[in-house]
């Protein structure tokens, strides 16, 4: 998976090893293996994109030796020495989405050693890069990580030649590849693996929803034994299909490995109730099945683009999790380019042409990625190159969409782009082909998005000194703000669009913050909503994030652990209980029945509902920034929910801050330890209790409630 995806036209990235243990004295060689990976390969929904970047792959290579008297020698991949050559090897077709294919008789023993005899091999070709576009990664590779045992083996049924199908259950989906011990086999019998999320109601693995991304490996021996692991596919999966096995299939035989980008993990979050513990664990799955060289939507099917929008709302949970600053900020830059390149915030980056999607409108949400990404990335760190680096992307955006307003402030301008606004996507009353039908009007979720971007991108120029640009948008955020209100909010804090999306944005944005009484008022129609509804969730992508936040914030928290803990469809609980190991792309991927969702978009392995694990740790483990870097944090865990105790820690810039919290056992007290790194102030918040300001240090603290 090296380089990993860039936008290949601006710029690729280069790595760099030690490779001192390799070297021996005397002759020495170096091998390459070459995959299509994404710059030949196909990428894509709708038929995908071959060839996109180039149709030619190749390898730029610099070995640097410095001896023990300090002299040096160095040695570069070229065209014209005749010492570097290329053949076919034993990888027949490969593609990152739908598999790979190897015939172990195509095999040469030793070519990558020297005195391998390559006479028959053919002289390489050169293929033009610009060197300047060669650059030292800001973000860590993917690699393997943990190991993944096979939960159950079964041998469901035989192949013709009487040889054994199973069917292996890893018990965790995620992003991970199989290495098989291939054993057995006579040459030119081959083993197929095919790997799927999920299973029909009947039992048999579920394809339909992978759509054109198939995730089938075949293996044809060369009748010797061997481990094998496809190089150039990357699969999402639980379950797994092998086909053609010689033997008794056992765990032993299978070595399954989690694969993402590099993170050090930063946040943890456990609770009395076990439910919300997986609905916490299934988020950071997805997270990492997702944070594979790019911030994905999902790992398994044709797809598996760098969404825009889901990021955008899954990023503060992200970096609350894990240190992910170098991962985003190099996926910035390529936004940055695509917002060159095609005159805005594209609905994925890199962006790819592909079907309804190929021509980039400005969009809602995705595009308010530009902002919300390094603003996320500036509160976490506290460092505000980042916001530097990424302003010319943050203000471009902002200016784009001002263009598209009514006198009025309001964004209503329906882009040229069949979809129109994507509003709240995935609303869970959307029709199953159609998930832009929403209940609640587009032009309000777009109009609160761009509100949120005005406030930020104020504060973003006030952070970095620009006078001029910060007093512009101060006034464009009121005149955004105002209209906001004027159209979409009545004086007694009724809404347009009477819904948890629309209450849940007013609020949670700060758009009624200037207006107290309707803010109260909104906040009493949202709980009011949430209590009607029987505590089933009624928002998509856009209202998710902040429906919970906006309960809190007027009041309502009650409501907020009804919503929380429901395990009614759609709620959170309900895929847990449902055998979630992973975030669901929607609320009813899998119907109570166990049925599949018949839309043609159904994956179990989506990170952007899990953006509710960021109110789980502001308020059921009671801890959240204040000020950028941590410097100032809030503690405030909010005891419902039928909860007795909780703990989250996080690691700041300034070291781990962690709350652990007990209720005692007359459950009229409640015991909290905070931890402060030194450096930084804890704002301990209890309601009905006096504000305390903690310092350095460990603390034991006990509350009356």
């Amino acid at each position: 998976m090296i380089p990993g995806w860039t936008n290949y036209e601006q710029r690729v990235e280069m790595w760099t090893y030690d490779v001192t243990e390799n070297l021996s004295a005397g002759t020495n060689a170096m091998g390459f293996w070459l995959g299509d990976g994404w710059y030949r390969g196909r990428l894509g929904f709708d038929g995908g994109y071959a060839n996109y970047y180039g149709d030619r792959i190749g390898v730029f290579a610099q070995l640097e030796v410095e001896y023990a008297d300090g002299s040096t020698d160095a040695v570069y991949s070229n065209s014209w020495d005749r010492r570097w050559k290329t053949t076919l090897g034993p990888i027949v077709c490969s593609d990152l989405c739908e598999g790979e294919r190897y015939d172990a008789r195509f095999e040469m023993p030793g070519w990558s050693k020297p005195g391998f005899d390559d006479s028959d091999w053919k002289p390489v070709a050169e293929v033009f890069y610009d060197p300047a576009r060669i650059e030292n990664p800001d973000t860590s590779p993917v690699r393997a990580h943990e190991r993944n045992q096979p939960a159950s083996i079964e041998r469901i049924g035989s192949t013709d030649d009487g040889r054994g199908i199973w069917l292996v259950d890893f018990e965790q989906n995620c992003s991970q590849r199989i290495r098989l011990n291939m054993r057995g086999l006579e040459a030119g019998q081959s083993v197929t693996l095919r790997h799927v999320e999920v299973l029909e109601p009947d039992g048999t693995i579920a394809t339909r929803t992978l759509r054109r991304g198939q995730q089938c490996d075949i293996y044809t021996s060369n009748g010797t034994d061997a481990w094998w692991e496809p190089r150039f596919a990357m699969h999402g999966f639980r379950y797994a299909q092998i086909e053609g096995y010689a033997g008794e299939l056992t765990a032993e035989d299978m070595d399954c490995r989690v694969y993402h980008s590099v993170m050090d993990r930063t946040g943890e979050l456990t609770c009395s109730n076990s439910l919300l513990n997986r609905l916490h664990a299934n988020a950071v799955w997805s997270m990492r099945s997702n944070f594979v060289s790019i911030p994905t939507d999902c790992p398994q099917r044709d797809e598996r683009m760098g969404w825009t929008g889901d990021i955008c709302l899954f990023a503060p949970t992200a970096t609350y999790l894990y240190d992910v600053h170098g991962f985003l900020k190099s996926w910035l830059k390529d936004v940055r380019a695509d917002q060159v390149k095609w005159g805005t915030v594209p609905f994925y980056v890199p962006f790819i042409p592909l079907g309804v999607w190929a021509h980039p409108q400005s969009i809602s949400t995705w595009g308010d990625s530009a902002v919300e990404v390094p603003w996320t990335l500036y509160m976490e760190s506290g460092d505000p190159q980042v916001l530097a680096d990424s302003y010319d992307l943050s203000r471009d955006w902002v200016n784009e969409v001002e263009q598209y307003l009514s006198p009025d402030g309001v964004w209503d301008r329906k882009p040229d782009f069949p979809l129109g606004q994507l509003g709240d996507w995935l609303d869970p009353t959307a029709p199953p082909e159609d998930p832009t039908q929403a209940m609640t009007a587009k032009e309000l979720v777009a109009t609160a998005f761009y509100a949120r971007s005005c406030i930020q991108i104020t504060r973003i120029a006030e952070i970095l000194g620009y006078a001029d640009d910060a007093a512009r948008y101060a006034a464009l955020r009121d005149h955004v703000i105002a209209g906001f209100l004027d159209r979409f909010i009545r004086l007694d804090g009724t809404m347009t669009s009477d819904t948890q999306c629309a209450y849940a944005l007013a609020i949670a944005f700060g758009l009624l913050d200037g207006e107290p009484v309707r803010k109260v008022k909104a906040g009493n129609c949202l709980a009011c909503l949430v209590r009607e509804s029987g505590g089933k969730v009624s928002t998509g992508f856009a209202g998710t994030p902040f429906v919970l936040p906006a309960l809190t914030q007027t009041g309502h928290d009650d409501e907020a652990y009804q919503l929380l803990t429901s395990t009614e469809c759609p709620s959170w609980l309900y895929q847990v209980t449902m055998g979630a190991t992973t975030t669901w792309e929607r609320w009813d991927s899998m119907r109570p029945d166990r049925s599949l969702n018949p839309g043609g978009m159904t994956s179990f392995n989506h990170y952007a509902l899990g953006s509710v694990a960021e109110w789980m740790h502001a308020h059921i483990g009671g801890l959240e920034t204040i000020e950028p870097g941590w410097k100032k944090f809030r503690v405030a865990p909010i005891v419902g929910g039928g909860l007795t105790e909780a703990s989250t820690s996080h690691i700041t810039p300034f070291g781990r801050a962690a709350v652990t919290w007990q209720m005692g056992t007359d459950g009229s007290t409640v015991d909290v330890t905070v931890t402060v790194p030194v450096g930084t102030t804890a704002v301990v918040d209890i309601p009905d209790h006096e504000v305390q300001n903690l310092t350095a240090g460990t603390h034991h603290l006990q509350f009356h409630i």
